[in-house]
């Protein structure tokens, strides 16, 4: 199929991307949707190798999957250089992999709807200072949304949406500065926010509010 290594954009449901991405060279595309994927299984897959340019990458899972504890294998996801925006639905995976992987902690985007086994972005190791855009809706088992630390890192965050997340506790962990002071987190380029009832109650706390 002599069309595929031209395509910048492809999508594709998940049995007809293992049959035919692994064939093929694909250095030209920048969007990939895969749909119908199955939980427990390395995400990421070798063919990823093949895609070198690839910006964004949306993967919605089958309802009902099985729980999964992480994305992929660093080495894996490692290959996209490229990557700036990560979409994942329905999915049950608990651990995102951001400490382990410097590709994910260089994403402009990251949406996430359905996301319904993870409690928080990452440890406070991670950093996400190219996040410009953060959207979380029905991330029902999310507790804390990030550490201060990596809140702190955001830098460059001009938009945020976290919906119908009920079991948020914390849009930002607290944590006590040596004098015994909660830090407060400023997103100076912040723009557009879009909270539920509880979420924005907690980043009003966040504000000193």
């Amino acid at each position: 199929m002599q069309v595929l290594p031209n395509l910048e954009y492809m999508e594709t449901d998940f049995e007809e991307a293992q049959d035919l991405l692994p064939k093929y060279q694909m250095h030209r595309l920048k969007e990939l949707i895969i749909l119908n994927l199955v939980e427990g299984i390395d995400l990421l897959y070798p063919f990823l190798y093949r895609m070198p340019n690839l910006e964004k990458l949306k993967l919605k899972f089958c309802r009902g999957s099985v729980r999964s504890t992480n994305i992929g294998r660093q080495e894996r996801l490692g290959t996209v250089l490229q990557l700036k925006q990560l979409v994942l639905l329905n999915s049950y995976i608990e651990d995102l992999g951001f400490e382990r992987n410097q590709v994910l902690q260089r994403l402009e985007l990251l949406k996430l709807k359905e996301f319904n086994g993870l409690r928080n972005l990452g440890p406070s190791s991670v950093s996400l200072n190219c996040l410009k855009c953060l959207k979380l809706k029905n991330c029902q088992e999310l507790r804390n949304l990030m550490a201060s630390s990596t809140g702190k890192s955001m830098v460059q965050l001009k938009t945020m949406k976290v919906i119908d997340c009920d079991e948020v506790e914390e849009i930002v962990s607290n944590e006590e500065s040596e004098e015994g002071k909660v830090k407060k987190i400023v997103f100076s380029k912040l723009i557009s926010i879009e909270l539920g009832a509880k979420e924005f109650e907690k980043f009003l706390q966040l504000q000193g509010v």
